[in-house]
């Protein structure tokens, strides 16, 4: 992910945390609803295609969420308060080698 992008500096604000490995919230903001089969689904973007492959391939997604504490909001803004540089490298590291995984077409990741 580009260093520059809103995105970026966005979640380098808060506090990330896993909400488990459902993946439902993924799924209802794509689809519509988490109770709708996949093959029901629709498929209007590439994404929600590119998606509906990825899971029918096994693949699963982690819910996420961030929380920014009270004690924190007197932190400049402009700088990282829980991501560091070092996390950043490490998740780059770990997506690159998912990434070709993906490619070789590995099951289960």
């Amino acid at each position: 992910m580009d260093r520059e992008a809103n995105i970026t500096h966005v979640r380098r604000q808060f506090f990330n945390y896993s909400g488990g490995w459902n993946g439902e919230s993924t799924y209802v903001e794509l689809y519509g609803d988490s109770k709708l089969l996949l093959d029901e689904a629709p498929m209007k973007t590439s994404l929600q295609r590119n998606v509906a492959d990825y899971l029918r391939r096994g693949g699963r997604f982690c819910d996420t969420g961030m929380v920014y504490f009270p004690e924190e909001l007197a932190k400049d803004y402009n700088f990282p308060i829980y991501i560091t540089d070092e996390d950043t490298r490490e998740e780059k590291k770990v997506l690159q080698e998912i990434m070709g995984k993906v490619k070789n077409g590995e099951k289960g990741i």
